[in-house]
């Protein structure tokens, strides 16, 4: 099966310091809601670097999705973005070529390229 991503980005120059802490506490809140926010959405990690950026890398299992969300970031913007006060700099979309579990993943979710682990749960 063959996964289709999009990495954003928004640049954190010049932005007070409790920004930081308000990105910790929007994905966090993401991170707990139920059920998850799209039944497509494989995975999402998010990333910071103070002073640097702030971004998001999502994981879909269509293009059709992808495509749906990619949409919706570019016409209405994101929390992220009201956080900021500024749209994306960056929004790259992607095909995951493989994926491969690292040293704490079990045996038995290894998978071929391009395959979804089956026994391995879904992160958000």
């Amino acid at each position: 099966m063959t996964l289709y991503g999009v990495t954003v980005r928004w640049s954190l120059h010049a932005m007070p310091g409790d920004v930081a802490e308000q990105l910790r506490q929007h994905v966090s809140d993401i991170a707990r809601a139920e059920p998850p926010p799209d039944p497509e959405l494989y995975q999402v990690m998010w990333t910071m670097r103070l002073g640097g950026s702030f971004g998001a890398t999502s994981v879909w299992t269509s293009a059709t999705a992808r495509a749906a969300f990619v949409e919706r970031l570019r016409a209405q913007g994101s929390p992220v973005a009201r956080i900021l006060g500024h749209r994306a700099d960056t929004v790259e979309e992607f095909e995951v070529v493989a994926v491969v579990p690292g040293a704490t993943s079990s045996a038995e979710s290894s998978t071929a390229p391009g395959e979804l682990p089956s026994s391995q749960p879904r992160d958000r």
